[in-house]
């Protein structure tokens, strides 16, 4: 794409943005290779009858994960306003004032799309924001609307990753012959917390203090953006992405 093309700058920031989440993608998944928690039976209740299994983290969560999770958003954000800008630019010289759309209600968001129509090069472009793009919580757009929010908190706080839940999916322990038994058991979550119990089971033949169990960690936004509540990090950013690029594919025709 030539650089006078005037979405170069939206697909550049947009391209940027996915990189970085490639980038976050990586470290999570070196992260969870390298085991850094288990779930252990670590003790017995007073009465012998179970065995209390408890949560161990042994490595925290990168120290730089942050910075790239806000190197993402910021990216994808900027993409949504450089192609409202350039789109702007085909009607007004001056764009100051112009921003991508996106409010906290369907009515805010309505005005704010009527507000600005003297600012757009088709009226078209005002269905597109109000019928599809829908950047408020519960449109089409809600997950725009979220970003949004992540990168203006990103630039007063850090968006900090957070291990939220753990889930036991079967316990391994090893019968009097010693082979491995592998006991399904409905699952289990909890918090991630050092040394938090995470569930209780009846003490049975292959199953001994000391033995793990299969269990799945998740990287989670933490709560500050309601919408992203628990959300999982890798997997939220990569639909975020998905959603940048339709509204990028909406809003093309207008630049």
């Amino acid at each position: 794409m030539p650089e006078d093309d005037a979405f170069f700058g939206p697909a550049l920031k947009y391209h940027r943005g996915c990189e970085h989440i490639r980038d976050t993608t990586f470290t999570v998944n070196s992260y969870l290779a390298r085991k850094p928690y288990s779930v252990t039976a670590e003790r017995k209740t007073k009465s012998g009858k179970q065995l209390v299994w408890v949560t161990r983290v042994k490595e925290a969560i990168p120290k730089f994960l942050p910075g790239i999770i806000g190197d993402a958003i910021h990216n994808l954000w900027d993409s949504l306003e450089l192609v409202t800008t350039a789109a702007a630019r085909k009607t007004v010289r001056n764009d100051r004032d112009v921003h991508f759309p996106t409010r906290g209600s369907k009515q805010r968001f309505e005005c704010a799309v009527d507000e600005g129509f003297k600012k757009w090069p088709s009226p078209g472009i005002v269905g597109v924001f109000k019928t599809m793009i829908q950047a408020y919580p519960r449109g089409n757009g809600y997950l725009l609307r979220a970003l949004h929010d992540l990168a203006i908190q990103d630039k007063h706080r850090l968006i900090t990753p957070i291990l939220s839940t753990v889930e036991i999916q079967a316990i391994v322990g090893y019968n009097k012959g010693g082979n491995q038994v592998i006991l399904g058991m409905p699952v289990q979550r909890g918090p991630v917390k050092d040394g938090a119990e995470l569930t209780r089971t009846p003490t049975i033949d292959g199953l001994e203090i000391g033995d793990n169990a299969y269990a799945a960690l998740t990287i989670s936004f933490d709560q500050s953006v309601p919408a992203l509540k628990e959300g999982k990090i890798v997997a939220t950013l990569i639909q975020i992405a998905y959603d940048v690029q339709a509204a990028l594919d909406l809003l093309r025709p207008y630049v």
